[in-house]
């Protein structure tokens, strides 16, 4: 996860979606953030802090963070607050409180005085992620949502200071659940061709691996549906059918888990393959797919992370 974020003109603004140059956002103000980029998911990243923040016991009044609207009409947000717990005393402690939606959190001060923090979220259809930390992470959280965020609605405030803004930056990336969904959801949505000698198209089922633990684990025990892509030679599309045991509850049935295209070598293909944390494995990792002479076997092969999973073929 990253985050990126935001600059301002001076009262309510246009986002504008890098900013270096350090500017202010008087208190009481917001600062809408536009994304740019393509997919239904964003991740913003500010490093920004509260101007003239003065410690005291307890909660201080400056808050700031980021705010959104989701699409079944209810707002949202992650808040950020300085607070102490017996300021001026021997054993005080100064926290930095966050809270996201319902949420709260708490987390010990890394360097005395130093209000400046690096802040990331994550937003996609599904859940928020988010990340704070100074020199290194103070914390970080994960939330499910009730609905979809409205990546319009974006937006950066503070109350009671000025925020300080260093940096900020905004871009729409890939949401799997949303942009990676295919209308290949069942079983007997995949089509069987007719020479399976030649083609991987059809349904598989996990049958084994040959993996070294120190370097990867299996996300689950997949079932795979494979159809050919109408609108390009020798390609085709892995759609995930069950199986799910990583990240189980990110995994719905039609979704895009990978790719296959032909090598230029008899039953022998180049291999894009989604992690069970959505990350894209591909050429940039030597990965590839082979089928056996009886069409029966699909081996994936990923050779920087030591591991081998095979699949068998479905009537």
């Amino acid at each position: 996860m990253s985050c990126r974020l935001l600059w301002m003109l001076c009262i309510l603004a246009v986002g504008i979606p890098v900013v270096s140059a350090q500017t202010v956002l008087p208190k009481g103000n917001e600062l809408a953030i536009r994304a740019d980029g393509e997919g239904s998911a964003v991740e913003v990243e500010i490093t920004a802090g509260l101007k003239g923040d003065r410690q005291h016991r307890g909660m201080s009044q400056a808050r700031w963070g980021i705010a959104w609207s989701d699409n079944a009409g209810n707002t949202d947000s992650l808040v950020i607050q300085w607070g102490n717990t017996d300021f001026g005393m021997e054993n005080d402690r100064r926290f930095l409180r966050v809270k996201s939606g319902d949420v709260t959190e708490e987390f010990a001060e890394l360097h005395p005085g130093q209000e400046t923090l690096y802040v990331s979220v994550s937003l996609d259809s599904r859940e928020v992620v988010w990340c704070v930390a100074q020199d290194r992470v103070m914390g970080r959280g994960r939330r499910l949502l009730a609905a979809a965020p409205e990546i319009e609605s974006l937006k950066v405030f503070t109350s009671a200071r000025d925020l300080q803004i260093e940096r900020l930056e905004a871009k729409r990336i890939a949401d799997f659940a949303v942009d990676g969904m295919t209308p290949f959801k069942t079983v007997a949505d995949i089509v069987v061709e007719e020479d399976i000698t030649q083609s991987p198209a059809g349904v598989w089922r996990y049958f084994d691996r040959d993996n070294d633990p120190a370097w990867s684990r299996p996300g689950g025990k997949y079932t795979l549906g494979i159809v050919r892509d109408e609108g390009e030679k020798d390609a085709w599309t892995i759609v995930y059918l069950g199986g799910a045991v990583t990240n189980s509850d990110r995994w719905s049935p039609g979704m895009r888990k990978g790719s296959l295209k032909g090598s230029g070598f008899l039953r022998d293909f180049n291999l894009e393959w989604i992690d069970a944390m959505y990350g894209v494995l591909g050429e940039d990792d030597e990965c590839s797919a082979a089928l056996s002479d009886d069409g029966q076997i699909l081996t994936l092969r990923f050779p920087l992370d030591k591991a081998t999973l095979r699949f068998s073929r479905q009537p």
